[in-house]
């Protein structure tokens, strides 16, 4: 046993006491089950709340997106008519100009929407579709009277 190292061997194990003393037992406490019920539909609450606050915040990100979409449709919309009353050489083919450029700004101002929000752009952009002019031959022809200065 020299250099004060001991084997390990000859190390007496702790004495286990033979009695084990009877501790006494809590009672259930029901107020832990309760607060874990109130908790978890305090979880749930929240969770709703959170689901509805995101939801709301959609519809406001929609609404935003469906105004500032339909205020362009507008703009583009007055900028082809312009453009169509000022060039003298579309004023014969002006209605069939028209729908065309409704067309092609319908497929610009909806390009990359939400499908919903795409159908509630089309209903409220849809202009009716320009009419061409009945000539004044087909007026006579059924016995309305012209709206030339001339007749």
């Amino acid at each position: 046993m020299a250099g004060g190292i001991v084997p390990r061997d000859s190390i007496p194990e702790p004495l286990i006491p033979q009695h084990v003393p009877n501790y006494p037992t809590m009672p259930a406490d029901p107020t832990i089950p309760n607060v874990l019920e109130h908790v978890s539909r305090i979880a749930q609450e929240v969770g709703s709340t959170f689901s509805h606050i995101q939801a709301r915040q959609q519809l406001a990100a929609d609404a935003t997106e469906l105004a500032k979409r339909t205020m362009g449709f507008e703009n583009d919309l007055d900028t082809l008519t312009d453009n169509i009353k000022s060039t003298r050489d579309l004023h014969k083919t002006a209605p069939d100009e028209y729908t065309q450029g409704v067309n092609e700004l319908s497929q610009k101002w909806t390009k990359d929407l939400r499908p919903g929000i795409e159908t509630t752009l089309t209903k409220n952009l849809a202009p009716r579709p320009a009419k061409k002019r009945a000539s004044t031959s087909s007026l006579k022809k059924e016995g309305l009277p012209s709206l030339s200065r001339s007749a």
